[in-house]
């Protein structure tokens, strides 16, 4: 929450000429009954080999970082 209020408290300063602290802007959230959260990305594919090709990604970024390590191949 912290980025989204310290961007309206500059927001409202910016409008008001009032600088106002993010301790503040929360407890006005707060009292208006808002709440602020961070959406969850939900990725979706009609691919029926989508799961398997997840699981090779993933499997890849674990690994990935000692193939680095190694440098590149010479034949």
């Amino acid at each position: 929450m912290g980025c989204l209020v310290r961007d309206i408290a500059k927001e409202i300063e910016k409008e008001s000429g009032i600088k106002i602290s993010k301790s503040h802007v929360e407890r006005i959230l707060d009292e208006l009954g808002l709440s602020y959260k961070r959406p969850k990305l939900h990725v979706r594919s009609d691919d029926p080999n989508y799961s398997r090709k997840k699981r090779e990604v993933h499997n890849y970024k674990q690994i990935a970082p000692a193939l680095q390590k190694r440098g590149p191949c010479s034949i």
